[in-house]
């Protein structure tokens, strides 16, 4: 199993309630999320035959909604009152881009960290065993062949992060391959940020993480979660 591999399951609902804020404006600009060519291409080739001959060359075609979404939900998280802010993004420096397709999350990120005037410098590792050449070439940045079979068996085990984000990718792994590394990744890091076009994937308290809020803007949702071990 890998973070762009297999069958998407069956779409679910989260199972406790949430709390989302909505963020309107730029809806059209992401519409079908997952639909047109790259369904498509999903749909023929197979996931993990997409990325093993595309990976090379891979963007995400929602990069500019990406980037707006994220910026949207940070200020939200990181701007409510003390006592209510969810994320302290000061304290962010250390980052794991998981599934990292061409650095979408990584730019993003550091847009938003300069759109905020956030003076922060981070420090960001990146994982995908199908797109690494590409997150390479476009950030300059290094990035490992690791899958979430690898974070499943303990490839992150010694490090520590503050943060861990995926976008677009944890939605079309398998339950059991999302446990798996969801357990390994609550051990590792306080908190996750997950982007996905869908209402997957579910993630629930037994897999080390607590659902904090979530922001849907640009039809991404924007979720963030808090590790139930640190």
């Amino acid at each position: 199993e890998s973070p762009k591999s297999g069958k998407a399951p069956a779409e679910t609902t989260m199972a406790a309630a949430t709390t989302t804020t909505k963020a309107g404006g730029g809806a059209a600009s992401a519409a079908g999320a997952c639909s047109g060519s790259v369904r498509g291409r999903y749909e023929s080739m197979g996931v993990e035959g997409y990325y093993k001959n595309h990976g090379k060359g891979y963007t995400n075609p929602h990069e500019a909604a990406i980037r707006r979404a994220l910026l949207r939900a940070m200020m939200a998280w990181g701007g409510l009152a003390k006592a209510e802010a969810v994320m302290d993004l000061g304290a962010v420096k250390r980052v794991l881009d998981l599934a990292s397709g061409s650095g979408e999350a990584t730019m993003a990120l550091e847009a938003v960290f300069k759109a905020l005037k956030l003076k922060t410098q981070l420090h960001f590792e990146a994982a995908d065993p199908y797109t690494h050449e590409a997150y390479t070439s476009r950030t300059g940045r290094e990035c490992s062949k690791f899958s979430f079979k690898d974070v499943c068996n303990g490839c992150y085990a010694e490090k520590k992060f503050d943060l861990v984000i995926s976008s677009f990718a944890l939605h079309l792994a398998s339950k059991s391959i999302l446990w798996g590394a969801l357990s390994q990744l609550s051990r590792i890091s306080p908190r996750l940020i997950v982007l996905t076009p869908h209402k997957r994937p579910q993630i629930e308290p037994s897999m080390g993480w607590m659902f904090l809020n979530e922001v849907y803007a640009e039809r991404i949702r924007c979720r963030i979660y808090s590790s139930t071990f640190m």
